[in-house]
C-alpha cells in the first residue's frame, strides 16, 4: 500500500484554533520544548528513514523533512499506522542516541496524517507536492536517485522482533 505520511515535531503543529487563550493554554500546560528541526537533526532524521525503509523492505518514494514537520510517500507491506510509528520511534531513537535531543524531550506531535495513495496519478501528485510544494528544498529524497545523505547513510537499522 502507497501512503503520504505527514508528522511534526512537538509544539510545532499548526493550530485551527485562532484562540489566544487556547495558543496560550498549550504553551503553558506542554510537556516538553518546541522541537524544531535543524540540519544535522533533519540530516540524520533523512538518513534514519532511508535506512528504516531498507530494513523493513518498504521502498521510500519520496521523503522531505523540514524544520517543523516532515513528509514521507512509501509503499509499505505494514498498516499505515505501524509504518508511522516505527519511522517515529527509529528517529527519535537516533535523535537521542546522536545527543541531538535528551531523553526527556518530546520530539514528535502525539499524531499525524495519514493518506492512502490509491493510484498512479495521486500516487505522482502527492510526489510532486512533497518534492516541489513546501517551498525551499531542505533534506529531500527521491525515489531511485535517493538522496545525499542516503549515500552517507550509518548502517541499516536492525528489525524489531
Amino acid at each position: 500500500m502507497v501512503v503520504l505520511l505527514t508528522w511534526s515535531g512537538y509544539g510545532l503543529h499548526p493550530t485551527i484554533h485562532k484562540s489566544e487563550s487556547l495558543v496560550r493554554w498549550r504553551q503553558q500546560n506542554a510537556k516538553s520544548r518546541p522541537y524544531v528541526l535543524e540540519r544535522p537533526h533533519r540530516k540524520l532524521i533523512l538518513e534514519t528513514i532511508c535506512n528504516a525503509c531498507k530494513t523493513w523492505n518498504w521502498a521510500l518514494l519520496a521523503a522531505h523533512i523540514r524544520s517543523t514537520h516532515l513528509h514521507v510517500i512509501l509503499d509499505t507491506s505494514a498498516t499505515p499506522e505501524r509504518s508511522m510509528g516505527e519511522l517515529k520511534r527509529a528517529c527519535t531513537n537516533a535523535l537521542k542516541e546522536a545527543n541531538l535531543a535528551t531523553w526527556g524531550d518530546r520530539i514528535w506531535a502525539d499524531y499525524g496524517h495519514i493518506r492512502p495513495l490509491g493510484s498512479p496519478y495521486a500516487i505522482n501528485k502527492a510526489i510532486n507536492y512533497v518534492l516541489n510544494g513546501q517551498g525551499a528544498p531542505m533534506e529531500i529524497h527521491h525515489g531511485e536517485s535517493g538522496c545525499e545523505s542516503c549515500a552517507e547513510a550509518t548502517p541499516p537499522l536492525h528489525r524489531r522482533p
